[in-house]
């Protein structure tokens, strides 16, 4: 199996990376989790009797927040070393052409070995989680006012 033209040897051994802080990124992913199934639940109770009744004006409130929504994962900033690409839970790997990496900024970053930039993207990842996670409150609180 091994040609001796071109001889397999094994991996260089590399250090042991250090231990990454990912507690901001955990506490934004729970965070949306509890806002999402409060969202979904008043989501629920508002368009089980026969559709969700609101007037234009608060439809279209509850629109420009659920677009807020998809806006808090897309900060102006873009991911590190292409600005141009602003969303942090899915974008175009750097090296996989069009393909998709999910949270890319984290990601890319250990691939890497930069360690303190995956870091700092888990922050960034988290504290965007909170936002949306705040916004999907916002929205169930709208909702939950609708029964009231």
């Amino acid at each position: 199996m091994n040609d001796p033209r071109r001889p397999l040897v094994p991996p260089a051994r590399e250090p042991v990376p250090p231990f990454l802080n990912f507690a901001p990124l955990q506490n934004g992913a729970n965070r949306l989790k509890s806002a999402t199934s409060r969202f979904e639940a008043a989501y629920t109770a508002a368009t089980k009797d026969g559709g969700l009744a609101l007037d234009p004006a608060r439809a279209a409130e509850l629109n420009l927040l659920l677009l807020q929504a998809e806006r808090a994962l897309a900060p102006e900033s873009g991911l590190p070393h292409r600005p141009w690409y602003r969303q942090l839970l899915s974008a175009p790997g750097w090296y996989t052409g069009y393909a998709p990496k999910t949270m890319p900024g984290v990601r890319e970053a250990i691939e890497g070995k930069r360690w303190s930039e995956a870091e700092d993207q888990a922050a960034a990842l988290g504290k965007a989680l909170e936002e949306e996670a705040g916004v999907l409150d916002k929205a169930a609180e709208m909702l939950e006012s609708l029964k009231s």
